[in-house]
């Protein structure tokens, strides 16, 4: 077992990884509102209709990810804990 804090071989933290995941999270986001602006440029159609089902679905995996990532900075900073 090693101390969540230590450092990986690449000598990458795991506090590193996480903040990462976080703005990769974050740009995602971004990436999702930009294809909301775009789809209402569309004219409403088919297209209109496939692109809302893939912005549904992203959303959803954005948000268990951003729950998922919330779940693993919370348990980290409990004290003690190792991996």
């Amino acid at each position: 077992m090693k101390c969540i804090d230590s450092k990986s071989s690449t000598g990458v933290t795991v506090t590193n990884k996480l903040k990462q995941i976080s703005e990769h999270l974050s740009a995602g986001k971004e990436a999702l509102e930009l294809l909301k602006r775009a789809r209402d440029l569309l004219q409403e159609g088919e297209n209109q209709a496939a692109i809302d089902k893939k912005i549904r679905a992203t959303e959803k995996t954005l948000i268990q990810c951003s729950l998922r990532l919330a779940k693993l900075t919370k348990t980290r900073r409990k004290p003690g804990f190792f991996v």
